[in-house]
């Protein structure tokens, strides 16, 4: 599948309300072009409440059938970004919540994790004009304002409160917008690798899904997953993973999502607002950051964040499998860990694949020339995804095993007397594989009486082809 690079900011409103209808057509007429010409070519401007903003760079991605603008002030560090959807020549709503991921966003600094945005539901309005789409130039021009809004937070980041329990909503009136020429890119918004797998029950009834895409964005320097499942009513499933997660069971979180959270999103598809995750959790099997491969289970309750709405929407027997990383090769081979808490950075690694009693097994030698380390791990070929004793020896090429050498100047060999070796993401097409390890290393001999632990062990290689 492809992997998207998206923009800072891409999509955080779509992250967080999204909606699959596509109601949103542009509006037929003449329209009033009065301030373009006041922005240079390949700049946006507009003013912030009643204070002007110029962006120092501006720049486009047309992903699918989302066309997004994203314009940063690198000396106040203010990003304005502007979405819209089956984007044509014409004026659109960019009041988020009315079906569609079209909205206006204004955030104070790149690293903001609460910016303001054009819903509905925190008071946001606006509109849009696109006065010239060129699809060979590539570039897009037009006209815009909205008023953004967002809950205001304490110094803890938690929402604070009015005198009924409610939560405190702040605005922001962005007016006299317009862009002029932005140049735009054109990305392949794919329909999912055919190999890839989904299923879910929604209250009892199964998930017949007919498109399954994962795109990789960056949220306030924060990289995250957004998987997308739509049936053949519309009907959309939405999880937004934190692409360092990894694997193990993580409980979802409960709320608006800022886009930087694991979360679950449900809507019918029917024109409802989103239902996002009221409880539920998600355990991943398989999380490769390098081959792309994910697998999990996943069940959640789908509820209104803002309790306007009473529906609650059970999805259970949740699953899925798949590949956002089309070509993963190749890559850089790395072996890090920690020697009784001291640092092991592997500046030679070398791989070999062999037979033991003709069962094929692979050896994975690291060494650390600066602190005259060696570490090696073998286990057999036919490994999978999951967890496995290290063991001290082997004996039939089965067995998965740790060595340590403390000082390579004067060989020792000080085997795994326990420990465990984690095999998060195998890809066998690329060879790569990724894993985690731990083991107390011993002379196995009883010369030595020194023990080592081996800690916090982690190693991404590429098998020779």
């Amino acid at each position: 599948m492809k992997k998207f690079q998206l923009l800072n900011w891409l999509l955080v409103a779509f992250l967080a309300f999204q909606f699959t209808a596509c109601d949103n057509e542009p509006l037929e007429g003449q329209f009033v072009d009065d301030t373009v010409a006041e922005a240079e070519e390949g700049q946006l401007i507009c003013s912030v409440n009643n204070q002007d903003f110029a962006s120092e760079t501006s720049s486009g991605l047309l992903s699918g059938n989302i066309l997004v603008i994203t314009s940063t002030n690198a000396t106040t560090g203010e990003v304005v970004t502007l979405s819209v959807a089956d984007p044509a020549e014409g004026t659109f709503s960019l009041t988020a919540g009315q079906g569609t991921p079209t909205f206006g966003m204004y955030a104070q600094s790149s690293n903001e994790t609460n910016p303001y945005i054009s819903f509905a539901a925190l008071g946001g309005t606006g509109e849009l004009t696109i006065t010239n789409l060129d699809m060979e130039a590539l570039t897009v021009s037009g006209t815009f304002s909205f008023i953004g809004g967002r809950f205001a937070l304490d110094a803890d980041g938690n929402p604070i409160l009015d005198g009924s329990g409610n939560p405190v909503i702040e605005n922001v009136t962005l007016s006299d917008g317009a862009f002029n020429k932005v140049v735009f890119t054109i990305e392949d918004g794919g329909n999912g690798n055919p190999e890839d797998e989904f299923y879910a029950e929604v209250e009892g009834e199964i998930f017949e899904d007919i498109t399954l895409t994962i795109t990789e964005t960056t949220v306030g320097g924060f990289d995250l997953l957004n998987l997308v499942a739509i049936d053949t009513t519309g009907a959309t499933i939405r999880i937004d993973i934190p692409k360092d997660l990894g694997v193990g069971t993580f409980d979802f979180f409960t709320g608006i999502s800022d886009g930087t959270k694991l979360i679950a999103i449900y809507n019918a598809g029917t024109g409802g607002e989103n239902l996002s995750s009221s409880n539920g959790s998600i355990t991943f099997t398989e999380f490769g950051n390098i081959t792309g491969k994910l697998k999990a289970t996943f069940s959640f309750t789908a509820t209104d964040p803002l309790g306007s709405d009473p529906t609650a929407v059970n999805i259970a027997e949740g699953s899925f499998s798949v590949d956002y990383v089309d070509n993963s090769s190749p890559v850089t081979n790395e072996v890090n860990a920690e020697v009784d808490g001291a640092p092991f950075s592997a500046s030679l690694i070398d791989i070999v694949q062999t037979t033991v009693n003709d069962i094929p097994v692979i050896f994975i030698s690291a060494e650390d020339e600066a602190n005259t380390q060696f570490i090696r791990l073998n286990f057999p070929s036919s490994i999978e995804v999951g967890m496995y004793p290290l063991v001290p020896a082997i004996i039939d090429g089965t067995e998965n095993v740790g060595l340590f050498i403390p000082d390579t100047t004067m060989p020792r060999n000080f085997n795994s007397s326990d420990g465990t070796l984690e095999i998060i993401s195998y890809d066998t097409v690329s060879g790569i594989i990724e894993g985690r390890f731990q083991f107390t290393a011993e002379d196995s001999t009883g010369q030595d009486p020194a023990i080592y632990a081996i800690t916090n062990g982690s190693f991404t290689v590429q098998l020779n082809p």
